[in-house]
């Protein structure tokens, strides 16, 4: 998670427990990050099996707007819903680095945020091992999952 410009957090919407462990997750997102205000993806996984949900979509409609997150429902099954998370994701990325290259008076570039394309954040999140959630839009979303230590590198 340091450096990290977005976050995916996937729930199981057939799981209590791991809806409740999201609050436990975004903070440690902010210890971690180093970023003050970074892209929040929340998505509930497993809307294929939704005949045993135990979180409403309003559950993570409301966590969502709490946390100022994208919010989707997904399910492994439909690729074309997960996607439109990462395609949404990767705008959101791109949105805020060309809003920091402005901030900054300085011309946006691919090059100029990294040596290397490996180091990119993009890189980073797109090949970090994910699981599944929903954005406060209503968009699907996925969340890294955590190594044994505080950051996943």
């Amino acid at each position: 998670m340091r450096n990290a410009t977005a976050a995916i957090i996937v729930y199981d919407i057939t799981c209590r427990k791991s809806f409740e462990e999201v609050d436990k997750w975004v903070s440690e997102l902010y210890r971690c990050s180093g970023i003050r205000d970074p892209i929040i993806f929340l998505i509930g996984n497993k809307l294929d099996i939704e005949c045993s949900r135990q979180i409403t979509e309003g559950e993570g409609i409301t966590k969502a707007a709490k946390l100022n997150a994208h919010f989707f429902e997904v399910s492994a099954y439909k690729t074309a819903t997960i996607d439109s998370v990462f395609a949404t994701l990767a705008e959101a990325i791109h949105d805020r680095m060309k809003e920091d290259s402005i901030t900054t008076s300085e011309p946006y570039s691919p090059s100029s945020t990294s040596t290397s394309s490996r180091e990119s954040p993009i890189f980073r999140l797109l090949t970090s091992p994910l699981t599944r959630s929903r954005s406060a839009s209503g968009e699907l979303l996925s969340h890294p999952k955590k190594d044994s230590g505080c950051c996943i590198q």
